[in-house]
């Protein structure tokens, strides 16, 4: 029972870590242009150093667009069957996580497995490769993964926030980032949270704050599966009801 335990605890995380890895790339790039249009609007970069600041920023550019190509790589593996996850008992309360590569070369992804294991910086024999929490791995047969917390999610996601303008004008916070563009095109949010001064009507999740209501339209599918996803993290952080001291009966009489 405690071998089963541990296990479905490591799946459990090892699912909510990875699609979060590849969903809070796209969060955090879209809130990084908002920060990097301050530093040009403040006009913290001299005229001097602008050169090199759109430089650096046209470098960044280039590596998100190689990553965006990898992450289709490891699509592609997935969907293959090609790689599947194991768990090995190490102790009575500790347990590994090894991502295991078939043995079986698939001629459709041999040069996807082989360019994804030269960027992950994987030993091009090995099959098996440990799955830790951390920035480095210790070696080319490891995997590290440094997950962020609910609260950095969360601090991310109000960026997408419909800010009313009246709280802009009054300083109590920054405006909604504008949307960005790829090819002309705005790119769709990963939820929608919308304001209004009046009580939704069709809501999925609505809260009144000071004079406004901020709520999740009932009709925007993408927005209500996220949220609800986000709630499910929170389910598994709970460690359940606190007990209470307990009661002493003293006999009298």
């Amino acid at each position: 029972m405690n071998r089963l335990r541990l296990s479905w605890r490591t799946h459990v995380r090892f699912l909510v870590a990875l699609p979060l890895l590849i969903v809070a790339e796209l969060v955090v790039h879209q809130r990084m242009r908002f920060v990097v249009r301050q530093f040009l609007e403040r006009s913290l970069i001299p005229e001097s150093a602008l050169t090199r600041f759109n430089a650096a920023i046209a470098s960044a550019f280039r590596l998100r667009n190689s990553v965006l190509a990898e992450v289709e790589k490891l699509r592609n593996i997935q969907q293959s069957g090609e790689i599947g996850l194991r768990v090995r008992k190490i102790s009575d309360r500790e347990a590994a996580t090894l991502i295991v590569f078939s043995k079986k070369l698939n001629p459709a992804i041999v040069a996807d497995r082989a360019e994804v294991r030269k960027l992950l910086g994987l030993n091009p024999e090995a099959e098996e490769f440990s799955v830790v929490y951390g920035s480095v791995a210790a070696n080319d047969k490891e995997i590290a993964l440094l997950t962020r917390s609910v609260i950095e999610i969360l601090t991310d996601l109000s960026s997408y926030i419909d800010v009313p303008a009246t709280n802009v004008e009054q300083k109590r916070t920054f405006p909604s980032p504008a949307p960005e563009l790829v090819n002309g095109a705005p790119v769709p949010p990963l939820i929608r949270l919308l304001s209004s001064p009046q009580k939704p009507d069709d809501a999925f999740a609505a809260v009144p704050y000071r004079q406004e209501w901020y709520w999740i339209d009932d009709k925007d599918f993408a927005s209500k599966r996220l949220f609800s996803f986000i709630m499910f993290l929170f389910t598994l952080t709970d460690t359940g009801d606190k007990q209470g001291a307990p009661v002493i009966t003293i006999p009298a009489g």
